[in-house]
């Protein structure tokens, strides 16, 4: 009985070992296999890619403002965003969504070009519509890929627009420009990961990360998936610049039932620590249009002090910088063992915002019973 008892703990130490032994890499692959594949209607995905064009044209108006008041420059908006949207855009006039997307993306061209400023040599955009930052933002010198992520749909729908503008414009941004086709909210961050080293992403190197409009629309599993797994290809010193919501904003936009703010699933009442737990813990700056830095002197003050009232729906405009030795251990064994706390500093832990540190399950959306949600950026709010 105790040789049998002495052989079986050898066996069960033997095959912990061995567990132990296996590579981040192969673990990852493993649970990202064994991961739900969720999915959206036609019509939810129709309506996601449908507001890229919609807030293209909200970029049109803000460039055709005069110079000195406009927050940036787009003169390629106007074309693809085509003509309906556009018309309803005027239609609808500043009113529409208050300015927030001008603020929104002169938010997002800072962060980038500090980023560029900072070493980055990539440049990837998930979700990225009908973006425009590879023609308009300098960085040719130092920057030698963007990569644009959306729905092959919207991909497609993209291409043949930019086909119709003469002469073709130039990159002004980086040596060159990729794009990308997947569903986020449908697709395995090891799937499209791996879609992106295809095109031409160099895992461990200095990038910078857009997720301008996204996160909220997919499912919370993925939206953490999706940070986990930029955070594990990124290099020391990446960045991430990123638009959030907190829980009563997905609640308050999906009982309007509306456009696609009908879809939003995923918010957070902690931003910083889901930014954290998620790979990206280092030096971070959280806003909401409006605050000091988020604001351009087009955006009122919010009233009150961020998160004082969880019933209040919030936006937050966010930059991070990776965890300190994310890759080496840190990220990549947190997305397959699930634990995101692994992507943290220990001494910067929050215990309020562990594993469903967002105030949702982090394996049910918020506002939602599950499913939906596509790979679209650059929506509202």
């Amino acid at each position: 009985g105790g040789d049998s008892s002495l052989r079986s703990a050898v066996l069960a130490a033997a095959a912990v070992g061995a567990i132990a032994g296996v590579s981040a890499a192969a673990w990852y692959l493993y649970r990202q296999r064994s991961a739900p594949r969720l999915s959206a209607s036609p019509a939810v995905l129709a309506s996601l890619a449908g507001s890229a064009r919609t807030v293209c044209a909200l970029r049109a108006l803000e460039h055709e403002r005069p110079g000195s008041d406009r927050l940036f420059s787009d003169p390629l908006a106007a074309a693809l965003a085509g003509p309906a949207a556009l018309a309803k855009a005027r239609e609808k006039g500043e009113k529409g969504d208050g300015g927030r997307i001008a603020v929104r993306t002169r938010f997002v061209d800072e962060a980038v070009a500090r980023a560029v400023k900072d070493g980055c040599t990539q440049v990837v955009v998930l979700g990225s519509g009908m973006d425009t930052r590879a023609w308009r933002l300098e960085g040719k010198g130092a920057v030698e890929l963007v990569v644009e992520l959306d729905l092959p749909q919207v991909v497609a729908d993209k291409r043949r627009a930019l086909s119709s503008v003469r002469p073709p414009p130039a990159l002004t941004l980086a040596k060159q420009r990729v794009s990308v086709g997947a569903d986020l909210a449908a697709e395995r961050g090891v799937e499209w990961s791996q879609r992106l080293e295809a095109a031409g992403l160099r895992r461990g190197e200095k990038t910078c990360w857009v997720a301008e409009g996204l996160l909220y629309y997919l499912p919370a599993v993925r939206a953490r998936e999706v940070l986990y797994t930029a955070a594990a290809l990124s290099g020391d010193g990446s960045s991430l610049v990123a638009s959030l919501v907190n829980p009563a904003a997905v609640k308050r936009a999906r009982d309007r039932g509306a456009g696609a703010k009908a879809h939003f699933q995923f918010g957070t009442q902690h931003p910083e620590g889901f930014l954290r737990e998620t790979g990206w813990g280092g030096s971070q700056v959280v806003v909401r249009p409006g605050d000091t830095g988020a604001a351009f002197g087009r955006y009122p003050q919010p009233a009150g002090a961020r998160g004082t009232d969880p019933a209040t729906p919030e936006t937050y405009f966010v930059t991070a910088t990776g965890n300190e030795g994310a890759r080496e251990g840190g990220c990549e064994a947190a997305v397959l063992h699930h634990a995101p706390s692994r992507c943290e500093r220990p001494h910067v832990r929050d215990r309020r915002t562990s594993l469903a540190g967002s105030t949702e399950d982090p394996q049910r959306p918020v506002g939602s019973g599950g499913g939906g949600g596509g790979a679209r950026g650059g929506r509202q709010p």
